[in-house]
């Protein structure tokens, strides 16, 4: 009597279920079994609709002979992934089952290069768990899976600072050697923070790594994120923390006590700095369209109005005004036709055309997505918005002069010229010193970064 296809998916589902509850106890008995019932069972599991093999589910429970007996009747099971794309290893090397990866090496060392769904190879399993034998075992079986980075650009470096295991860290340094590479992997960058695993063991608070990484010669101290920010540069220097205040020490971080500057601009320096880039980039752009604002109602509606109706003193009409011109258009400035603010208003409008145009290329720079990503940039942007504020300020100061009044003017020339004086010397002093921190400070280190990266 021939059985129907119904019949056997039903039989074969069955087998698979009780060949699973077999993996799961790890019985090998059982197996052996199943078999001799039926030879092509491993074969039909292949074709079904499982999410894992049953190598997988012996693998993760650390059953060694089942695992054996599994390997040697197929050994192309050491392969299989599951519907997370995880192969067998690397659930061993998760768990730490180090005769079960042992034997799934000896089936297939290939597979230490494998890739689940998110990029991570067994080595990266193991490394996230502080397997140390099991990292040796990787390591010895194919040492080239060392250097494999995350599609986030983390090593199995940046996984062991991450989840702490400093031993899994010292074998894995060890491992990779002691050659140009090894520089190059050691100081490896994260694509979204570029910290590097001492960035990260700094940030963490980790003062036993910080320790061991700066002992090692081919770490950068001086190694600068995405932020522009340095090792040190993230260091808590108000923090009481004992691993921080080690940290303060190894990195020659003064303590916020001795320091003036800290104590008093620390708080808002640590808020600006908290706020990030993007916040930055924001607040610029809402300063710059308020300034562009401005200037451009200065423009159409200038100090002193605009002169309501056309006059034309060659046919007697507007004699009686001061005007130096034949004619005076409707729609145009009033100072700009006197004798005695003629100069002045067209000082004033230079003043506040310039303000208007730097106000716009800040703008226009932000629009086409200039590069604010480090101090460099956003220091060259505070100096354009100084510049833009003295130009505002300046043709503040011109606008009231057109605008009052002599005898008004006169009685309080004293204190205005004391607040022009106070109000310049702060705008030099600020402009002053964006220039001389982006010239000697920043130019610099923005330099010596491309050179460096030219040269690597």
């Amino acid at each position: 009597m021939e059985v129907s296809r119904t019949d056997r998916d039903d039989t074969n589902r069955i087998t698979g279920s009780i060949l699973f509850e077999a993996s799961k106890e790890g019985s090998v008995a059982t197996l052996n079994a199943l078999i001799k019932n039926d030879p092509l069972i491993l074969t039909r599991i292949s074709l079904t609709t499982f999410t894992e093999s049953p190598l997988h589910i012996s693998a993760a429970l650390n059953h060694l002979d089942f695992t054996v007996e599994l390997l040697k009747l197929k050994p192309q099971l050491a392969s299989e992934l599951d519907s997370l794309r995880r192969s067998p290893l690397h659930l061993a090397a998760a768990e730490g089952h180090l005769e079960i990866a042992r034997a799934l090496l000896r089936a297939n060392k290939d597979v230490c290069f494998v890739k689940d769904q998110h990029g991570r190879i067994p080595l990266h399993y193991a490394a996230m768990r502080g397997r140390v034998d099991v990292i040796q075992l990787l390591v010895d079986a194919q040492s080239e899976s060392v250097f494999e980075v995350l599609p986030s650009g983390e090593t199995a470096l940046h996984l062991c600072v991450r989840h702490n295991h400093l031993e899994a860290l010292r074998l894995l340094v060890e491992a990779s050697g002691r050659d140009t590479d090894n520089a190059k992997f050691l100081n490896a960058k994260e694509h979204e923070t570029g910290n590097t695993v001492l960035h990260l063991a700094v940030t963490l608070g980790q003062s036993e790594t910080v320790e061991y990484l700066l002992s090692i010669n081919g770490v950068e101290k001086d190694s600068v994120n995405n932020e522009g920010h340095k090792v040190s540069d993230l260091v808590d220097d108000r923090a009481t923390d004992f691993n921080i205040v080690k940290i303060q020490h190894m990195l020659g971080v003064k303590l916020a006590k001795k320091s003036f500057k800290s104590r008093w601009f620390h708080p808002i320096y640590r808020h600006l700095k908290s706020k990030g880039l993007k916040d930055v980039e924001g607040s610029i752009m809402v300063v710059a369209t308020l300034i562009v604002s401005m200037t451009f109602q200065a423009t159409i509606n200038p100090p002193g109005g605009v002169w309501q109706q056309t006059y034309n003193t060659t046919n007697g009409v507007g004699d009686h005004l001061d005007c130096q011109y034949r004619s005076c258009l409707a729609g145009t400035s009033v100072l700009a036709h006197m004798d005695d603010y003629s100069s002045v208003y067209l000082l004033f409008l230079w003043f506040n055309s310039m303000a208007f145009l730097t106000s716009v290329s800040i703008l226009l720079l932000i629009m086409v997505g200039a590069p604010i990503k480090n101090k460099v940039c956003i220091g060259l942007f505070n100096l354009a918005l100084c510049v833009t504020l003295a130009f505002v300020g300046l043709s503040f100061l011109l606008a009231m002069t057109m605008v009052t009044p002599d005898h008004t003017m006169s009685q309080g020339v004293y204190n205005l010229q004391i607040f022009v004086y106070v109000w310049g010397g702060i705008f030099l002093l600020w402009g002053a010193w964006h220039t001389i921190r982006l010239v000697l400070i920043g130019m610099p280190k923005m330099f010596a970064r491309r050179l460096k990266l030219y040269q690597s």
